[in-house]
């Protein structure tokens, strides 16, 4: 996939989560569910995965290069990271302690946390921008699951990780209270 498709399939994962996310009802999106995730709980960890990414696509080259070095592989296809990234999840792979969200701040709003979790994504869309589309293959980034992946393979997980995340919330309970 080239830069322009990666970044529109991920910028339709965003505005995919955001949707269903605006629909739901103010107490659905905070209702805890047992030992899942809330709705909240899931964006704030989707907004802590991502502030490393955007890190990442903030520092000069030089300084990705001398901090994970240089791939010696071409970068996977999608579906080739999809299926390993898969892998990992079914041999128990979860989030590790930095991505796991603390307790909820008492003023927080639904509409406060989806304005936080849009800004941070426009601002790794202005960071991907400033890329050219081979530079994405030359370089590398660590991933708690998957190991050294580069740029590309990097934007491939962003997208999955917000399409599974989004399958996860809807498949949480049916909505509990009722929007007036």
């Amino acid at each position: 996939m080239t830069k322009i498709e990666v970044t529109s399939k991920l910028k339709d994962a965003v505005a995919n989560y955001e949707n269903f996310c605006l629909k739901m009802g103010e107490l659905d999106y905070f209702a805890s569910n047992g030992d899942k995730w809330s709705v909240s709980e899931n964006t704030r960890h989707l907004m802590l995965a991502i502030s490393p990414i955007i890190l990442a696509f903030s520092l000069p080259k030089f300084l990705l290069r001398l901090f994970f070095g240089k791939p010696n592989r071409n970068s996977r296809s999608f579906d080739e990271l999809l299926a390993k990234y898969i892998g990992k999840l079914e041999s128990g792979g979860k989030a590790s302690k930095p991505y796991v969200p603390n307790a909820q701040k008492v003023d927080v709003t639904k509409e406060t946390e989806l304005k936080k979790f849009i800004i941070l994504h426009n601002r790794l869309f202005n960071k991907i921008e400033r890329w050219k589309d081979v530079d994405l293959d030359g370089y590398l980034l660590p991933h708690p699951l998957l190991g050294k992946i580069t740029l590309r393979e990097m934007l491939y997980f962003t997208t999955f990780h917000l399409q599974h995340h989004l399958k996860t919330i809807e498949n949480l309970q049916k909505p509990k209270y009722v929007q007036a």
